[in-house]
């Protein structure tokens, strides 16, 4: 493939599934027998100065137009989970979203799929973090705290800012993330039809004193001594409880489709 006449451009593709016509990259790639399936695939890599880096088969980032790389998928195309987008009603501006039912931190059901109501669960390869309802952020972080509460060697800390009903970003201090995994529960997050089960590790980054991300730390230091920086724990409130207007649902960003192959289909 070429590209043309794309100068001034910002780099920001856009993929919604809103029916654009002809304004549509992946219309326009079908019409052009460029592709023969209104596909597209992601497969995010985690990054190489990542302690969850060795665990991961998968060294590369790219993406896919007209189908998916059926090798990198347990099962082949046969271990596709597969579900529709949520109704219009629950999304009027047509985002790849679809259906929260519920929500666990290990086995405390924090939104109940058989009583709490559905909300929107936007799949979004553009958003860096996850934010979930304010809930579930709540339930996750307590879950957290009484596990390390009586460990004095866990220095766990959430923010909150003056005034505010909710917490903000929480992150243990001086502490690699491979040392604080063991104390933290897997979250299941149940979509359409699907429970998708994650260990935590996933959530959890090696961050500097001054929050950039960083290299892999090193193995277990001498007694009395600790680290500089912490472990950043990826997941954030939405707003729901500060502000009535607010939406309530959950936005997965690339700390949860790092986890994935994820495969948008248009033609369904």
């Amino acid at each position: 493939m070429e590209a043309k006449g794309l100068d001034g451009c910002d780099g920001i593709l856009g993929l919604s599934p809103k029916d654009y016509g002809s304004h549509s990259i992946i219309v326009m790639l079908k019409s052009a027998g460029l592709i023969d399936r209104m596909l597209i695939s992601f497969s995010n890599a985690f990054y190489k100065s990542s302690f969850k880096y060795e665990f991961s088969p998968d060294p590369t980032s790219y993406m896919v137009f007209g189908g998916y790389n059926e090798s990198q998928v347990v099962n082949g195309a046969d271990g596709l989970f597969s579900m529709d987008m949520a109704p219009k009603e629950m999304n009027p501006t047509m985002y790849w979203g679809v259906n929260g039912m519920g929500f666990l931190y290990g086995d405390k059901v924090i939104m109940d799929p058989e009583h709490d109501p559905p909300v929107l669960a936007v799949i979004d390869s553009g958003t860096t973090l996850v934010m979930v309802p304010s809930k579930c952020y709540e339930g996750v972080m307590m879950g957290i705290a009484d596990k390390v509460r009586d460990d004095p060697t866990v220095a766990f800390i959430c923010t909150r800012e003056e005034g505010a009903k909710a917490l903000g970003a929480c992150y243990f201090n001086n502490t690699r993330c491979l040392d604080v995994s063991r104390h933290m529960e897997p979250m299941k997050f149940i979509f359409g039809n699907v429970v998708y089960e994650l260990k935590i590790d996933a959530f959890l980054k090696d961050v500097s004193n001054d929050g950039k991300v960083a290299e892999a730390p090193p193995g277990p230091l001498e007694p009395g001594q600790s680290y500089d920086g912490g472990c950043m724990i990826e997941l954030r409130p939405q707003k729901d409880k500060e502000d009535d207007a607010s939406p309530t649902q959950f936005l997965m960003g690339n700390s949860y489709l790092k986890n994935f192959i994820s495969v948008y289909d248009y033609d369904q």
